[in-house]
């Protein structure tokens, strides 16, 4: 499926639990997993973060969490500067009761892999400049290891974590939609290729087409149709890397009715053809 990686690869110094990065992006990164918990904050730049079969857009500000064993990955990046933290649940839980029964702690660190959701957030102005100061005193100290830097790390990570707890919590509290629509995208990631009509997926959330529409662009950044074409998209992108079936079975078996229509789609989304992709010797999106 994709690279999974372990939190040593990330741990900077001995003696803390977590690790940090910093990098600018121009070229995406592979479909990969961890075994801890990673903060993503975008410095600058943009970019497209694929999760669970579906694409984001992502821009300065943005702060998200990919839980343990999500796989998720990048691409379409122009100079797209992140700063990602990977902590380990040793770390957070060294935290008070207070920050970890908080909404928003359980947002960022709590779930697994079975987490459907891909929550974020944009930071401006002066919070961005709280999450961006933290973010690079965090750096300084573990670059220049001065004494009692370890503290001083620990001292910022909490600060960070509680800060976006806080903030993430508001957020849940103002945006319950996702909840609202929880069986609706349920029902829609287990028959991806079933042919569906708004009235339908509209009648699962009891809710009319209207209402149904406007809260899944609000809580999804999409329509549901670019939501269901994007998951068809991923499913063919693993049927073809698998070998079996040419372009025309996988396109009906991805539920497109067209084979022109899919390969224009396929080709939009990723950069290449499918025949290309099916044929390629990696399957790294481009």
């Amino acid at each position: 499926m994709g690279k999974e990686i372990a939190v040593k690869e990330f741990v900077p110094a001995e003696g803390v639990d977590f690790g940090i990065g910093e990098g600018i992006n121009n070229s995406g990164y592979h479909l990969h997993a961890h075994n801890y918990c990673e903060l993503c904050f975008v410095v600058s730049g943009s970019g497209t973060h694929i999760f669970n079969g579906a694409l984001y857009s992502l821009e300065q500000g943005d702060v998200f969490s990919i839980k343990g064993e999500q796989y998720h990955g990048y691409k379409d990046c122009r100079e797209l500067r992140l700063y990602n933290i990977a902590i380990e649940h040793k770390c957070t839980d060294k935290l008070n009761g207070e920050v970890k029964d908080s909404e928003g702690f359980k947002v960022l660190f709590e779930g697994g892999k079975s987490s459907d959701d891909f929550l974020y957030k944009k930071f401006e102005g002066e919070k961005y400049g709280v999450i961006f100061g933290l973010l690079e005193s965090i750096q300084y100290e573990l670059n220049f290891k001065e004494e009692g830097y370890l503290t001083l790390c620990e001292s910022y990570l909490t600060q960070l974590v509680c800060f976006l707890s806080r903030e993430f919590g508001e957020r849940k509290q103002r945006n319950p939609r996702s909840a609202i629509l929880a069986d609706t995208v349920k029902y829609i990631k287990q028959n991806p290729a079933k042919q569906m009509t708004s009235q339908e997926l509209a009648d699962i959330a009891h809710l009319s087409v209207r209402h149904f529409i406007r809260i899944f662009k609000e809580a999804y950044n999409d329509t549901p149709a670019n939501y269901i074409l994007k998951l068809r998209l991923e499913m063919a992108r693993n049927i073809l890397k698998d070998g079996q079936y040419n372009v025309c079975e996988v396109s009906g078996m991805c539920g497109f009715k067209y084979s022109n229509y899919f390969s224009k789609m396929f080709k939009k989304a990723y950069g290449v053809t499918p025949k290309a992709y099916k044929n390629s010797d990696d399957g790294i999106l481009q």
